[in-house]
């Protein structure tokens, strides 16, 4: 769900234009595996294509507007199936039944698959585009050129913590932009960057993920990640 509405109205004009970090796939291999996640309010389905491609789609049926994968769950099926009315979709996102309704010319099927979102999956992590306009997005790390820096972004995490700060989210941002994150390491950071809600930090042997989640308009949530 969104924050409160002291920074509701931030967030829609700031990140819907944006790309906006979901999280890892981990979970999310292998043709037909789905997951139900949320931005901004809204429901986004992440389904694994026996291509290997990773995209994304609006997490409703077209029939009821149903969610078709709870928030926060993750499952492997071969098509994509609504519990309501049993609709089901191919993995592509298009229709293949629909019982119970008769297709005529205020019904067509080929206009019935499930709405895409713009997505990417970057080194393990997938990206959405809330509004669908955004620049095609760029790789997080360009600034760096150290390929052991570089090549951690793809690595397992050996620790996560999550973490609720009592600063606005902006301030988290603020702070990172000065070389602080919201939580303590004990090497130097030697690199810094960030994308919209993923912040990222390099030292020597380890990198650092936060991606925030901003709460109320003075809690701000952090889901921190080292890899090696």
């Amino acid at each position: 769900m969104l924050p409160d509405p002291d920074v509701a109205d931030d967030l829609e004009k700031l990140w819907r234009p944006t790309w906006l970090c979901l999280g890892r796939t981990a979970g999310l291999t292998g043709s037909g595996a789905q997951a139900g996640r949320e931005v901004l309010g809204e429901g986004v389905l992440l389904v694994r294509q026996g291509s290997g491609r990773l995209d994304a789609f609006v997490n409703a049926c077209r029939h009821r507007g149903h969610e078709l994968v709870r928030c926060g769950e993750t499952v492997r099926r071969g098509a994509l199936w609504c519990a309501y009315h049993a609709w089901s979709y191919n993995l592509d996102g298009s229709l293949r039944k629909a019982p119970g309704l008769a297709f005529g010319e205020s019904a067509d099927p080929a206009g019935l698959g499930l709405l895409p979102v713009a997505s990417h999956e970057w080194h393990g992590w997938t990206f959405v585009n809330p509004s669908g306009d955004a620049p095609p997005m760029t790789d997080p790390m360009a600034r760096t050129s150290a390929p052991e820096i570089r090549d951690r972004a793809a690595g397992e995490p050996v620790k996560s913590r999550t973490v609720v700060v009592d600063q606005p989210w902006r301030a988290v941002f603020d702070a990172f932009r000065g070389g602080s994150l919201p939580v303590a390491v004990p090497d130097e950071v030697l690199f810094a960057t960030r994308w919209a809600n993923l912040l990222i930090a390099g030292t020597a042997d380890r990198l650092i993920t936060c991606r925030i989640t901003p709460k109320t308009a003075a809690q701000t949530r952090c889901d921190v990640e080292v890899l090696a």
